[in-house]
């Protein structure tokens, strides 16, 4: 397994190199996610702002905030 997992990685990074393949950027609101959730300063609700200001990222948190699995029993 580890074998194939070496092997796919050099085959993915040689596409890369070789522009066969080209990763997509991240939107801005997802780097600013990021950013605050990799600041040690920054707590669950500095995060939950930074989501709550952005409506494609804000929509989905509802909609998993809302799913059975995380409602209390």
């Amino acid at each position: 397994m580890e074998r194939l997992v070496a092997e796919v990685r050099e085959r993915v990074i040689d596409a890369i190199r070789s522009n066969r393949i080209v990763l997509p950027t991240l939107p801005e609101a997802a780097l600013k996610v990021r950013d605050a959730a990799e600041d040690p300063r920054t707590d669950a609700a500095g995060i939950a702002r930074v989501i709550a200001g952005d409506a494609a990222l804000s929509a989905p948190a509802v909609r998993v905030a809302n799913s059975p699995l995380l409602r209390a029993s």
